[in-house]
């Protein structure tokens, strides 16, 4: 196992459309689907002169951030706060905390702009009600930080 088997409890998620950047943490998550980076392939293959297809990269899409929460309407005013910011699309900054030792003493973070995609709850009758939100990344950079301490309260 990598880094002793550092498990992904202790991820933290954030967000901030403050200047200066003061992070907002999202609570209550239960699993990330990590954004992915995923470049595009241009063919440059020049007829006539070989028999094999040349690709060069592309544009890079990063896929969708999607957070699973245990939903609180009553008394979370984040949950609310996401869905005001999908509702107004408005792109925010992102950043997310992966712990690189089992202590969860450091953090490699990653930060992003993207808006909120969809705001959708889950309200099954024999199990906890959750809040699926993904993230549509739109920015310029998908940064990636050395470790160091957490941002986010």
């Amino acid at each position: 196992m990598a880094s002793g088997g550092v498990l992904g409890f202790g991820t933290k998620v954030a967000f901030s459309n403050s200047s200066p950047v003061s992070w907002t943490a999202v609570p209550q998550i239960l699993d990330i689907t990590f954004p992915g980076l995923n470049p595009d392939e241009v063919e440059t293959t020049v007829h006539g002169t070989l028999p094999y297809k040349r690709f060069m990269r592309g544009l890079i899409d990063v896929s969708e951030l999607t957070l699973t929460l245990e939903l609180d309407l009553a008394s979370n005013s984040v949950h609310r706060t996401l869905r005001n910011l999908q509702l107004a699309g408005t792109t925010v900054w992102w950043r997310i905390e992966v712990p690189e030792n089992r202590e969860r003493t450091s953090w490699v973070a990653f930060e992003f702009q993207g808006w909120v995609k969809s705001w959708v709850p889950s309200t099954p009758i024999a199990d906890k009600q959750t809040l699926e939100v993904s993230i549509r990344f739109d920015g310029t950079d998908f940064a990636m930080y050395a470790p160091g301490a957490s941002q986010i309260s």
